[in-house]
């Protein structure tokens, strides 16, 4: 059930991510585009700390966009080894667990396999909601990523209200 829930909100997340990006972004570009306008009524300085904390903001995006990749493959992956499981269940075909978990280990670039390998080795254990836990967590790292994209997306428009002189 978790991972239905993980597949439908990791996307909502991203989907503000990713508006939120584009609407700094076009700002950003307004910002410079319109420089001669804008400089009448801003200092420099003002439009350098925007376009620096658009650059933190774009780093925070790209950051959440991967873990989005990830809880959302992570949900479907779950999604299909239910079926296929219940299918091989229901059909007496007895399934290598340790055979199939190294062919899904092996498949993963070194910087995810790390965290991969824990949770399939806990599930060989016998904790079988391991994996939906470790996705729960990543969704919810998704949301505080977001969550200081908007922080510094704040703090630029601050900056620029507060710089601004007519």
């Amino acid at each position: 059930m978790r991972a239905k829930t993980n597949e439908c909100v990791s996307p909502i997340i991203d989907h503000f991510s990713s508006w939120l990006i584009g609407g700094f972004s076009a700002a950003a570009a307004l910002l410079v585009s319109q420089y001669n306008s804008v400089s009448a009524h801003v200092n420099i300085s003002v439009i350098q700390d925007f376009l620096l904390l658009l650059m933190a903001a774009l780093v925070l995006a790209a950051i959440q966009k991967f873990i989005s990749s990830l809880v959302i493959s992570n949900a479907k992956a779950s999604i299909m080894g239910l079926e296929l499981g219940k299918n091989a269940s229901e059909s007496n075909i007895e399934l290598d667990f340790k055979f199939i978990f190294d062919e899904i280990e092996r498949s993963i670039f070194p910087i995810s396999r790390w965290f991969v390998r824990r949770s399939l080795r806990k599930v060989l254990a016998g904790d079988l909601v391991a994996n939906s836990r470790n996705s729960v967590r990543l969704l919810q790292v998704q949301g505080l990523i977001t969550l200081a994209q908007v922080l510094v997306t704040l703090c630029a428009i601050y900056r620029f209200a507060a710089g601004f002189h007519a």
